[in-house]
């Protein structure tokens, strides 16, 4: 996250996150990143949690603390998977999983 950050990057697919998140927690807290608010929805778990504040912490070591919950840009997260096919094509990237969302 932070060599992201520093490359300015817009959007990254993360790969080996953990083991003991779904799939489907991952995606939960990428959107909760993206969506670049302080406040966190009350439902989450407590690994979801964990995992916000992790990435926020990644962040944060590229970009200034105060940028997170602000209006600023925020990197497009999703976590890779097993059969994630991405294809860029005249400079534009796109994949058959998160396209569809």
């Amino acid at each position: 996250l932070q060599a992201a950050g520093e490359l300015s990057c817009l959007s990254i697919y993360l790969c080996y996150y953990s083991c003991d998140l779904a799939h489907e927690e991952c995606v939960r807290i990428a959107e909760i990143i993206e969506s670049n608010t302080r406040d966190l929805p009350e439902d989450l778990s407590e690994r979801e949690k964990a995992g916000v504040e992790s990435v926020k912490l990644g962040l944060s070591t590229a970009q200034s603390p105060d940028s997170l919950g602000n209006d600023s840009d925020v990197m497009w997260l999703r976590p890779a998977h097993d059969g994630l096919r991405v294809f860029i094509e005249n400079g534009q990237v796109r994949d058959e999983t998160y396209d569809n969302e």
